[in-house]
């Protein structure tokens, strides 16, 4: 009786043990498809130098191209991510020209409005 029991238990290990190479076999391909995909360069224009440049380059995005921008340039933290982001689409001089609000010192209007321009819904939109 002891031994049909311990030949159970085996058969019950193999059985697992080739479960879990199934597993970890999806997981690995799994991983090299999000790999594959991450791995996808997305072809933006060089960063824009001018505001009707960053216009018309907003202008020809897709929901897919969004997309897949959203996943090449994902990094660490949300700081960066934006940052980056934003470097993708324009210069330092343009991004010069902005701030969240578009207030200046003494609450006067001196900049643009990040929050109200295209560039804002562009990075707030969907990236998955």
């Amino acid at each position: 009786m002891l031994l049909m029991q311990v030949g159970d238990i085996s058969r019950r290990i193999t059985r697992l043990e080739d479960m879990v190479s199934t597993v970890q076999e999806t997981l690995n391909n799994m991983q090299k498809e999000n790999n594959t995909s991450k791995s996808k360069l997305v072809n933006l224009p060089s960063p824009a130098s001018t505001h009707e440049e960053l216009d018309a380059t907003l202008g020809s995005l897709t929901d897919d191209v969004i997309a897949a921008l959203g996943r090449h340039i994902t990094k660490d933290s949300f700081r960066s991510t934006v940052r980056e982001f934003i470097k993708s689409f324009m210069k330092k001089s343009v991004a010069e020209t902005f701030s969240w609000s578009g207030l200046g010192y003494g609450r006067r209007h001196i900049k643009l409005a990040f929050r109200d321009h295209k560039i804002y819904t562009v990075l707030t939109s969907k990236w998955y």
